[in-house]
């Protein structure tokens, strides 16, 4: 991701100065937490501020093409082994990279802790040279369309919760014009592995990934 401000301000249509910095960078939040920077501010991302940049969201390769614009978003609690997923494995040292290091960030405010009731939020870092760093946290999203309910991004998070037996905030996307990218599995069908695995989705089209990147969310 490689993103400014004013670029995500035309992407997304949000112009509003009292919540993002006028310049500065849209950074992902894992790269955020081990750059030199001072967190100045972690709040709750406005419900518009949400819909706006989901709604911004492209195909990779029809900028045009906006599968989200007519769709309803909602914040749900999900349990994560009753969705279908796309990706067919889970990396072991994204999951210890989440439970080593996902928090950092928020050390100093007063927010919810791990991973299952994170609610979306909006950090700002400022650096040495006093450029600002915005982040974007979303919990897993989740695509509701034709073909059923399937986790779009957040699978290792999914996973883990999952694994401990509870729900996790999720942000639900309810009637999404296009279909999923590739085929949706049963957790059954995937591996926890040590290295990504030539087969990461079963067929699909890469025609209808979602362009995440261009909207700051690092999926």
């Amino acid at each position: 991701m490689n993103l400014s401000i004013a670029e995500f301000r035309k992407n997304t249509g949000i112009t509003d100065e009292r919540i993002l910095p006028v310049e500065g960078q849209i950074v992902p939040l894992r790269l955020l937490s081990g750059m030199d920077v001072k967190i100045v501010s972690v709040s709750m991302m406005p419900e518009e501020y949400l819909k706006k940049m989901l709604a911004g969201v492209t195909l990779v390769d029809s900028p045009n093409i906006h599968p989200y614009a007519n769709a309803a978003v909602v914040i749900d609690r999900v349990a994560p082994f009753s969705l279908r997923v796309i990706q067919t494995f889970v990396l072991r040292r994204k999951l210890v990279e989440f439970l080593e290091r996902f928090d950092n960030v928020f050390q100093g405010f007063h927010v919810s802790h791990g991973i299952a009731k994170k609610m979306p939020m909006i950090v700002v870092g400022e650096g040495p040279d006093q450029q600002f760093y915005v982040s974007h946290y979303l919990p897993p999203i989740v695509e509701k369309g034709p073909q059923g309910t399937y986790l779009l991004d957040g699978q290792h998070r999914c996973f883990m919760c999952g694994r401990v037996g509870t729900t996790i905030e999720a942000v639900k996307i309810i009637g999404v014009s296009m279909p999923p990218r590739a085929e949706l599995l049963s957790w059954d069908q995937t591996d926890l592995v040590d290295e990504k695995p030539e087969l990461r989705v079963i067929g699909g089209d890469p025609y209808l990934f979602r362009d995440l990147d261009r909207v700051g969310v690092d999926g």
